[in-house]
């Protein structure tokens, strides 16, 4: 046989090449997935922040390497001859060799390969030995009622034992010798082996030597890339499945439970799971259990005499193209993880996109539907960025905590969380990235509450709540790890991710710096367009008389967010904090702009709640309601549907807030100088303008683009200068 890079892709897949070469620079026992980043192995020095691996192309459908800080990208083969330094040829042979590919060269075209164990030949597996065989008539006949070839057979290590002996508890030796009514095969490993006597009701399976506790059967089989892989209860599934077509994997047992670590990787491999369990008792258990923890589709076989799992389906002779159509149909019903293509160059990147623009342009659009509702108003959407303000101590993480027990709520459950209400059309996990509380108390206090408030005992994990700690971690290696975290859970879960980040200042190492702020921006921005994920945002609110969010992050994120909610103390006539809290609605940009409501702290309940109409009714009657910018600024939003002269505005607003003039001025004041936005009757963002008309000062909304918020922030507003009225 020719030594060919088609004769070694034949004998090996160019993901278990980068798998084998790039063993010693990942860790122990695990293999590489996108998503988990290695230090290049082309740089003298190990890389700070790891952002060397692996991903699979659809070009040249392959799998193949990329740096995407250096840029450093290749196949498989340019990998084994930039760390070899050998040319194409010799890193042919070097392949051939180190993996065991058995490629002999010959002369001639007879394809021959040699067996990987020659027949009659011992194996040892620790005090356990065996001895092979050719397959028997008998045996092959066997096989071939499921449809699996000699051929098959091999390509899965699977072979004819003709004896194996090994000692029993006591230390006395036995051996069993095949029989025709009674044959012996084994799933010959490097370092053991399983015994499978199919015939045999007492002893059908068999380990000798030292299993890995975390082996997938039928892994290293797998094509490059599918559209799906179905999970098994065992081998010969496997293999009968490989035989027509379909790749497929098993756990060490059918009762095994899939590990995280397996899921990322046979998700790295395609673009759906899907479990396949025998039909009997044992195996529809532990394929409900496995799908329910990890959102994966399931496929229940239907009933057969004489049957219960894949093989005894293929054995009977049911029709394949039945068993296609149940994996297409469950496929239709899960949306699949999109496959990055780093390989992309940017001119494709942006044909893509316009080619997404015009298929959804010719289509009629269906809005979606809020993931989250207050009182019937809509509050959050799915695919967006939302935001909450407010002033440090102002229970902004209670009312994000709320938020998560309203989604991760139990159907059936009758908490009232402030009245809100999630889509139950939706399933939703819920990823809490938290920064600021110790890990010892206070966190852990906050996600008990969420998991009650939801229906959860504290001792319960539900498999959809994750969270983290950004704390322990340098404020510049913090994006680099939320990436990371955030590329994990899109794996996880195949459901729609809502993430709190709670503060998100404190997510990037300067959130004053434009580059650091922009670069968190476009990431959220790019999740939400190719995800299925949704983000609230925490912020602290500016110290002093002001109710702008913090630094150069906070007005970028106010731009870009579709929801804003503000939460604030209400203060009493000598401006002194009172229990009640305003949670007022900024923006509302798809959606008009809702009423506020009033919350409470609750010491009985640990919570917030709404505040009884009692209290707020006194509250409101007293007129002592908030001045502030945030009351200003409502009101100037209800006042200025249309310019109006400075005395007329001045003295609504002193009436609505029973207060001086001065009062009133010093925040208009405020509001003008450091152009804080508005939003008009049409719910555009405005500045407010001050100009002179016939000897008059007016004030008025005017509508403003992002440039001109970004020269804003730039270039600070002076109120001293009077501005031709824009209307």
């Amino acid at each position: 046989m020719k030594l060919t890079k088609e004769s070694i892709l034949n004998a090996t897949t160019s993901y278990d090449i980068l798998n084998h070469y790039l063993n010693p620079y990942k860790h122990s026992g695990q293999r590489l997935t996108p998503g988990k980043h290695i230090s290049n192995p082309f740089l003298s020095e190990k890389q700070k922040t790891p952002s060397f691996n692996i991903y699979y192309s659809r070009a040249s459908a392959e799998w193949r390497y990329k740096d995407f800080a250096t840029g450093d990208d290749g196949s498989c083969f340019d990998l084994v001859m930039k760390l070899h330094r050998l040319s194409f040829p010799e890193a042919l042979a070097q392949i051939n060799n180190d993996m065991s590919l058995n490629i002999v060269l010959q002369n001639d075209n007879t394809n021959f390969t040699p067996p990987l164990h020659a027949p009659d030949t011992p194996l040892q597996f620790g005090t356990s030995s065996l001895t092979i065989q050719p397959f028997q008539p008998l045996e092959l006949q066997y096989w071939q009622q499921y449809g699996i070839s000699e051929a098959v057979m091999k390509r899965f290590n699977l072979r004819s034992v003709r004896a194996f002996s090994s000692t029993d508890k006591n230390n006395k030796p036995y051996t069993f010798k095949s029989l025709p009514d009674n044959p012996i095969f084994a799933y010959i490993n490097k370092e053991w082996a399983k015994l499978y006597r199919p015939l045999n009701k007492a002893f059908r399976f068999q380990y000798l030597g030292e299993k890995p506790p975390d082996y997938i059967f039928g892994i290293e089989q797998l094509p490059d890339f599918s559209e799906f892989i179905f999970l098994t209860g065992g081998e010969k599934d496997v293999i009968s499945l490989y035989a027509h077509g379909f790749p497929a994997v098993s756990l060490n047992s059918e009762t095994a439970m899939l590990s995280q670590d397996a899921l990322l990787l046979l998700r790295s491999r395609s673009r759906f799971i899907i479990v396949l369990y025998d039909n009997d008792e044992t195996g529809t258990t532990q394929s409900d259990k496995i799908s329910k923890t990890w959102n994966l589709r399931r496929i229940v076989l239907p009933p057969m005499n004489n049957g219960k799992d894949i093989s005894d389906y293929f054995k009977l002779g049911l029709p394949l193209a039945d068993l296609q159509q149940l994996a297409v149909e469950s496929c239709k019903q899960f949306k699949p993880l999109p496959a990055a293509n780093p390989e992309l160059t940017r001119l494709e990147k942006v044909l893509s996109t316009r080619k997404i623009l015009e298929e959804n342009k010719s289509k009629e659009i269906t809005f979606s539907k809020p993931i989250l509702k207050q009182n019937e108003n809509p509050v959050f959407f799915p695919k967006t960025i939302n935001v909450i303000q407010g002033k440090a101590g102002v229970h902004k993480s209670r009312l994000a905590q709320t938020i998560c027990s309203a989604l991760l709520k139990k159907n059936g459950e009758h908490i009232p969380l402030l009245n809100f209400v999630k889509d139950h059309a939706k399933e939703y996990a819920i990823c809490y990235v938290d920064t600021e509380r110790n890990l010892s108390e206070q966190l852990p206090y906050a996600l008990q509450k969420i998991q009650v408030h939801a229906g959860y005992k504290i001792e319960e994990h539900p498999v959809n709540f994750d969270y983290i700690s950004l704390l322990e971690f340098p404020r510049d290696e913090r994006f680099e790890v939320l990436n990371e975290y955030l590329d994990y859970v899109r794996t996880k879960y195949n459901r729609h991710i809502f993430i709190i980040l709670d503060v998100i200042t404190d997510c990037v190492n300067n959130f004053n710096d434009s580059k650091d702020s922009m670069a968190l921006i476009d990431m959220m921005n790019m999740t939400i367009n190719r995800h299925d994920v949704t983000f609230l945002c925490l912020i602290h609110e500016n110290p002093g008389n002001t109710d702008k969010a913090r630094g150069h992050l906070g007005t970028e994120i106010m731009n870009k967010a579709s929801t804003v909610v503000q939460v604030g103390f209400e203060r009493d006539h000598d401006r002194r904090e009172t229990d009640l809290i305003k949670v007022a609605y900024l923006k509302c940009r798809s959606s008009r702009k809702h009423e506020p409501f009033y919350v409470k702290y609750s010491d009985t309940e640990n919570t917030l709640v709404l505040a009884d109409d009692e209290t707020l009714t006194a509250y409101l009657r007293d007129g002592k309601k908030r001045l502030d910018v945030s009351s200003v600024i409502e009101q100037l939003e209800v006042i200025l549907t249309k310019p109006c002269p400075r005395k007329e505005v001045i003295e609504c607003l002193r009436e609505e807030f029973n207060c001086s003039e001065r009062f009133v001025e010093e925040y208009i004041k405020i509001i003008v100088k450091q152009k804080l936005t508005l939003s008009n009757s049409l719910n555009n963002l405005c500045y407010l303008y001050k100009y002179r008309k016939d000897r008059s000062v007016y004030y008025c909304l005017q509508p403003i683009t992002e440039q001109q918020a970004e020269m804003a922030m730039q270039e600070p507003f002076s109120e001293t200068s009077a501005e031709k009225c824009p209307f």
